[in-house]
């Protein structure tokens, strides 16, 4: 569908999204030093992911529908945090299974032609096994810093 350099500036959008969203539900401001390093991140994700900016039409779409439902979550996910003082881990135990729901029903429509009669070899197992860890360390060190 689209290049990395441009699922990492879509990506990056979604950090504005949820300053923008968080002032505007909550009235949360962005405190100077988090901007102060905020900007400078942004700029280097901008600058290295410059060169590999190939997107299609369809990849753009589903990329533009993504952002507000991504920051929406993470806003979310902070607020419903602080409600019921949880540490991640117990919040994640408890709303990730119904994500994993959703991914599921969704994927068939998303998910490339073939995707249903992949050959599943020991090796696709252990790599999609440790995509899975990965994604799972990555959604928890998130977690970690929105809270």
């Amino acid at each position: 569908m689209n290049s990395i350099g441009f699922y990492q500036i879509f990506k990056l959008l979604v950090t504005p999204m949820v300053v923008a969203l968080e002032y505007i539900l909550d009235g949360k401001t962005l405190s100077k030093k988090r901007a102060s390093c905020l900007v400078p991140v942004c700029i280097l994700v901008l600058i290295s992911s410059g060169a590999d900016l190939n997107f299609s039409p369809y990849g753009t779409m589903c990329a533009t529908i993504w952002i507000p439902f991504a920051a929406a979550f993470k806003v979310q996910w902070g607020r419903v945090k602080r409600l019921y003082d949880c540490s991640t881990l117990a919040l994640m135990r408890s709303v990730l299974p119904y994500a994993i729901l959703v991914q599921l029903a969704i994927s068939p429509l998303i998910d490339p032609p073939g995707v249903l009669t992949f050959v599943w070899t020991q090796d696709a197992i252990f790599w999609v096994g440790l995509s899975g860890i990965s994604a799972f360390l990555v959604n928890y060190s998130g977690f970690l810093v929105m809270g």
